[in-house]
């Protein structure tokens, strides 16, 4: 800022504060400060001048490149204005504390072209479109591409910013609009969710952009940084790995085969490096056929050849319903879907007839085949089955078990601890013996964030008094597995079998066959219940494992260690598969040496922002 400007706007702060009054001023509290400063009062702030600080001044050469506002006292008038700046260009200069005035600069460089907006919208939508049910997995790379573009034209950091910004918000307001017709929950409370879900999706590849642009490095930083962006979006409570770019490879077994190396990550980050290669070898902004175009074209048929010829390399002649016929253990497993009305199995007089349903089914599926294992889903009992509470629901489950004649793993409640006078559930999975007794119970350790439990509840006082209709669910003490020897199972409770190191864990703790059981009643027909199987798939090629999933409404059926579904069910439809699964030890890189990809490069995106944080800040005051 020049000298001059300075000046101008230290005499709008002493007009502001009443010590003084510019001879320029004008009776509507609006002056003109050499052609380059507009000193604004809140009252006469109108439409135009939120266009000029939106930035389209700066976009069409105006002669107000630069903006002073003096907003409210308190942070709303500041918070709204600092957004108006995030999103159109403008860069913070000078604010007084006490005359609030907030100088902003818009330039060409600053403001975010309409184009790339464009582009990282589309990136979204294909994006979205990659995921199941539809079977456009390969528009995944596409989405990716587009991205790339977008982010190459972001004339700086922020820009790239707003850019992966838009294109997280569009992905996730895409995806994501099933969670407004969940039941038994106010429509209020969906739709904040339901931006805030957004919101917190947006910030990812913003995240991937920023630290892109502001630290200089090669355009090979992008695979890297996005492989760790992936792993930091898994962690913690609110950690939430639906989207990745892995999933939409789910369709591809081949595609897929590179998880039993370093688990999805290493799936992400081969779509997004053959992505990279793309965006620099076909960028249409550089017609002129170039060296390092021809350098780009030539590493990515290097990367697509690598990923996909592994694949198609350790991909088993023969089909995944033959997997645990070659074992040389396996264990011959049924899974029962009743296809019951989750709002109606709690109420009063319903609690029996689901309970019949899942008698009825589990006897004629035993009385027709010889299995060792019958599967019910996520809380198909809905009814305690331990402490005194339980007596009547134990006694009724005992003796469907011992009509069967089969061990039996069965969801539902369990008592768990009291906190402050209020009662609190484990979502838990009960195995059954043959001769009625309970042999182990599992209690789900990751718990939905927003539907099972608040997150930080047992920490902060005041977010326990907050009621959003969620469960009061707690989580369970530990990650282990049920039964011994060769029918040692991994149990993965709905949301669990998201996370690829849950199901890690159980496999160096000695499962040989991993179990889904869910209830996705919830989501009804939309894809978000094909999009929660696809996941499935991973988990079996992480570990090498074979996986039997149950859902309550769909879908259901048998994974095999190389991902692939066999004898797999439709969507709300009461039905009972059985299939043979191989029961080994699991033996991939990925449960010997876990996240050894995903969590270098988590680190390394997290110190490539720490650095940038601080230096941008230092060169900002050294300009100012």
């Amino acid at each position: 800022m020049s000298s001059s400007g300075s000046s101008d706007v230290e005499s709008g702060a002493k007009e502001a504060r009443g010590e003084a009054r510019p001879p320029f001023a004008s009776a509507g509290g609006e002056a003109r400060l050499g052609g380059s400063y507009r000193i604004l009062s809140p009252d006469t702030v109108g439409p135009s001048d939120r266009r000029t600080v939106g930035g389209r001044g700066a976009r069409s050469g105006s002669d107000l490149p630069r903006v002073a506002l003096l907003v409210p006292r308190g942070r709303l008038g500041a918070s709204w204005f600092a957004w108006i700046g995030f999103w159109s260009g403008g860069r913070r200069l000078r604010q007084t504390r006490r005359a609030r005035i907030v100088t902003y600069h818009f330039s060409p460089r600053g403001a975010l072209p309409a184009f790339p907006v464009l582009i990282a919208v589309a990136a979204g939508l294909v994006h979205g479109l990659s995921l199941p049910p539809l079977p456009l997995g390969f528009l995944a790379p596409v989405a990716m591409v587009m991205l790339v573009g977008a982010w190459r034209r972001a004339a700086t950091a922020m820009n790239a910013a707003r850019l992966g910004a838009v294109y997280g918000l569009v992905v996730y307001l895409s995806v994501f609009h099933w969670l407004l017709v969940v039941p038994h929950i106010h429509l209020g409370a969906l739709v904040v969710g339901y931006v805030a879900l957004a919101a917190y999706g947006a910030f990812w590849p913003a995240l991937v952009g920023w630290c892109w642009r502001s630290s200089g490095l090669s355009i090979a930083f992008l695979p890297l940084a996005w492989g760790g962006m992936e792993f930091l979006r898994s962690l913690g409570m609110l950690g939430f790995p639906w989207i990745d770019l892995a999933t939409s490879m789910t369709a591809y077994p081949a595609a897929i085969q590179v998880a039993s190396l370093g688990g999805a990550s290493l799936v992400s980050v081969a779509v997004m490096a053959f992505a990279v290669c793309l965006s620099v070898g076909l960028d249409p902004a550089h017609r002129e056929w170039g060296a390092a175009r021809r350098r780009a074209l030539a590493v990515g048929c290097v990367v697509l050849v690598g990923w996909l010829g592994y694949g198609w390399m350790v991909l088993p002649e023969y089909g995944p319903h033959e997997a645990g016929m070659n074992a040389s253990s396996s264990m011959r497993v049924a899974v029962v879907q009743p296809n019951i009305d989750p709002n109606l199995k709690w109420k009063s007089g319903e609690t029996r007839r689901s309970l019949d349903t899942l008698a009825e089914e589990t006897v004629a599926v035993t009385g027709a085949e010889n299995v060792d294992l019958v599967i019910w889903p996520e809380t198909s009992v809905p009814c305690y089955v331990e402490g005194p509470r339980g007596a009547k629901c134990r006694e009724w489950l005992e003796g469907v078990v011992k009509d069967a004649g089969t061990q039996i793993l069965a969801g539902g409640p369990s008592p768990g601890p009291e906190r402050e006078d209020l009662l609190s559930y484990y979502n838990s999975a009960y195995l059954m013996g043959p001769d009625g007794r309970m042999c182990d119970r599992y209690d789900k350790v990751r718990l939905v964030p927003f539907g099972e439990m608040l997150p930080f509840d047992d920490r902060v006082d005041w977010i326990k008094r907050v009621d959003l209709g969620e469960g009061d669910f707690a989580p369970g003490s530990g990650i282990r597995p049920l039964g011994v020897g060769d029918q040692t199972l991994g149990v993965l409770i709905c949301f669990e079998s998201l996370f690829g190191s849950q199901a890690r864990a159980l496999a160096r703790a000695g499962a040989r066959v991993l179990v889904v059981i869910t209830n996705d009643a919830w989501f009804g027909r939309s894809a978000a219940a094909y999009q929660h199987a696809a996941i499935a798939k991973l988990r079996a090629v992480e570990c090498r494992l074979p996986v039997a999933r149950c859902a309550n409404t769909g879908i259901s059926g048998f994974i095999d260690p190389w991902g692939r579904y066999f004898q797999r069910t439709g969507l709300l439809e009461r039905v009972s598969v059985v299939g043979t699964l191989a029961s080994k030890p699991a033996q991939s890189a990925f449960v010997r040496w876990g996240q050894w990809l995903g969590g270098p490069l988590g680190f390394l995106l997290f110190c490539v922002c720490c650095t940038q944080i601080p230096y941008r800040r230092s060169r900002k005051k050294r300009h100012e």
